[in-house]
């Protein structure tokens, strides 16, 4: 008999509608539960009023970028895991900030296998 695992609070961080709306259907159908946030102040905002198991986000966005909100989240919850989304690996001003970095474009099972194997990674 298979245990099913518990659910984890996922913050999405992204700019771009559509994709937001691809990734949070991807995660929600690989049962997380999904909030998301269409900017990095917004996320920053989120990030306050629930607990959260993983933020992903874009890397640039409109009013705070990614990197902005990560330093800030970072500086209050230091081991919570952060996932980039990004376009440009080179562009990154502290990849070390970051538990795991994915290029775009990218497919539907390497985001949840990211995902998985870095919430695995911070498993108590």
């Amino acid at each position: 008999m298979k245990t099913k695992r518990p659910l984890k609070n996922v913050l999405l961080v992204e700019d771009d509608p559509a994709l937001g709306a691809v990734l949070k259907q991807v995660l929600e159908r690989a049962d997380y539960v999904v909030e998301s946030a269409e900017n990095g102040r917004k996320g920053l905002e989120r990030h306050q009023t629930a607990k959260w198991d993983v933020v992903i986000s874009d890397r640039v966005m409109p009013e705070m970028s990614g990197e902005e909100m990560t330093k800030q989240i970072k500086m209050r919850e230091p081991n919570l895991p952060i996932i980039l989304i990004t376009g440009c690996r080179e562009s990154i001003s502290q990849p070390e900030q970051y538990d795991a970095i994915l290029i775009k474009p990218f497919r539907a099972d390497a985001l949840l296998t990211c995902l998985s194997n870095t919430l695995e990674g911070h498993a108590i």
